[in-house]
């Protein structure tokens, strides 16, 4: 998994994914050099999920994961990305996550038949100061996204990875 600052990247963004490892750089709508900004970022981190089909008990888990979020889930901006799914699947979400405020579900209905393509698509929404992906047949530690961000700002790092937990 990784988790990049979203303040600290080029101005293109792509995402790249080989073996399980996602190599991503953000679109950053915002500078901090030879300036002095100040951001008040409504979420501390934001996640990209690309949902294709999967098995909803699978969904459950992942989404009780990051509800069980140390950080606390009212702090992520979940972005979940509807892509070339069956038509049934966009309202299942719709419902699921209607009182959450902080969790997007956008569709997207394109020719490419890899995680990337929603990834990238699910980035023009992100606000938070990191970004992380998760798919939707997985999910993060309860305290993942709280210590990989922590772990960036103590040693402004631009990208943290790490290894997935069976």
């Amino acid at each position: 998994y990784i988790i990049c600052s979203a303040n600290t990247v080029p101005k293109k963004y792509l995402v790249i994914c080989e073996e399980n490892i996602i190599f991503a750089t953000y679109l950053s709508s915002f500078t901090t050099t030879k300036r002095n900004y100040s951001f008040k970022f409504m979420y501390k981190v934001s996640v990209v999920t690309p949902f294709h089909n999967v098995d909803m008990g699978m969904f459950q888990k992942c989404a009780d994961g990051m509800r069980c979020q140390t950080i606390g889930f009212e702090n992520i901006e979940w972005i979940i990305i509807v892509h070339n799914s069956e038509p049934h699947y966009f309202p299942l979400l719709t419902e699921m996550f209607k009182n959450d405020k902080n969790v997007i579900i956008k569709e997207l209905h394109d020719n490419m038949h890899s995680p990337a393509s929603p990834r990238n698509y699910g980035m023009q929404f992100v606000t938070g100061p990191y970004l992380g992906f998760l798919d939707g047949d997985d999910n993060y530690t309860p305290d993942c996204l709280e210590v990989a961000s922590r772990e960036m700002a103590e040693t402004q790092s631009q990208v943290v990875t790490f290894r997935r937990e069976y």
